[in-house]
This record gives C-alpha cells, sequence and structure tokens, in this order.
C-alpha cells in the first residue's frame, strides 16, 4: 500500500499510510502500517485490524507508534476530551502546546456509524521533551517540560518536571 488515506471519524484527522501492506479473508481485514503521517506525526509501525467481518458486531483495533510536535498530537483528542483531562478553567489550545512526544497509542472500538468517544478503549503511553503551554489560567506559562504519561479511556496518569512562571494578569 501507499498514498492511502484513512479515515473512521470527521472529528479525527485522517492516517495517511505511505507504506504498508493489507491482508483479509472474511473474518478479517488486517493493514501492516510501515510509514505514515496524522497532521505533522510520523508513525513509524502500526497496525489496523478490523475483526468479525462475517458477523453482525465488528470492530477495530488500531495500534501506533508515533513521533513528532506535541501540537499535533494533542489536536487528536477531542476537545471536551481534553477539557475534562486538564481542567475547565485551563485556557488549552492544542496548537499553542510546544515540544515533541514519542508515543505508543491503542485504540479499540466497535465498528458503528455513530460511534461516541465513551465507546472507544484508549491506552497511551508517551514521553514528552521540551513541554511548553503558555497563558494557562490566563497567567501562568508552563515550560522546559520533560513528562511522561500513561492514560486510558478512564486514568489519566502524567508524571515529570516542568518550570511554572507567572505572567501579568490580564483583563
Amino acid at each position: 500500500l501507499e498514498g492511502i488515506s484513512t479515515s473512521y471519524s470527521e472529528s479525527m484527522p485522517p492516517l495517511l499510510v505511505m507504506k504498508g501492506s493489507a491482508s483479509f479473508n472474511r473474518y478479517h481485514f488486517d493493514i501492516t502500517i510501515e510509514e505514515a503521517e496524522i497532521l505533522e506525526l510520523k508513525v513509524d509501525n502500526g497496525t489496523i485490524a478490523l475483526s468479525g467481518l462475517n458477523s453482525n458486531d465488528q470492530f477495530a483495533e488500531v495500534e501506533l507508534n508515533v513521533h513528532g510536535p506535541l501540537s499535533s498530537a494533542l489536536q487528536i483528542i477531542p476537545k471536551q476530551k481534553s477539557l475534562l483531562i486538564l481542567g475547565q478553567g485551563i485556557n488549552f489550545i492544542p496548537q499553542n502546546a510546544e515540544g515533541t512526544t514519542e508515543t505508543h497509542l491503542r485504540f479499540t472500538f466497535p465498528i458503528m456509524k455513530d460511534l461516541s468517544f465513551e465507546r472507544i478503549e484508549i491506552l497511551a503511553n508517551a514521553s514528552m521533551q521540551g513541554v511548553a503551554i503558555r497563558d494557562v489560567f490566563g497567567f501562568l506559562d508552563l515550560q522546559h517540560g520533560v513528562l511522561s504519561l500513561k492514560a486510558n479511556e478512564k486514568d489519566f496518569i502524567l508524571s515529570g518536571n516542568i518550570a511554572v512562571s507567572y505572567t501579568h494578569l490580564r483583563a
């Protein structure tokens, strides 16, 4: 496979497969990814497995090793989830985040037309370098972060070090 774009939801950016292979039978459709992109993120390897093709209930499992700009990685998370994770009071715009990430992602979900985010099982392990988020709460800057993330659909564990500096309050 070369130059194939795949997308499941309009709310998520498409994955452009640059190099990979596919196999299928009446039960499964499997894609092995050697090289791909999603936004400005690079995917070194991954898999997309569609199963249950011979039954009423089909499932997808997507597993990707991703690296690149943190801002692109944060844009993949739906806004309502990022606000729940980070807190309602944070002035957070994913595109304004700085730094890089190396992330292992795994998504498992039923294949259905009206898939809600709550039905997606997520597992993410990430290491982030040079993390900076400006103007948090309107008066804080976070910078020089070296962080680790372990997350699933229920837990979000962020650890590491980041410098906090005060900026002037904005009216």
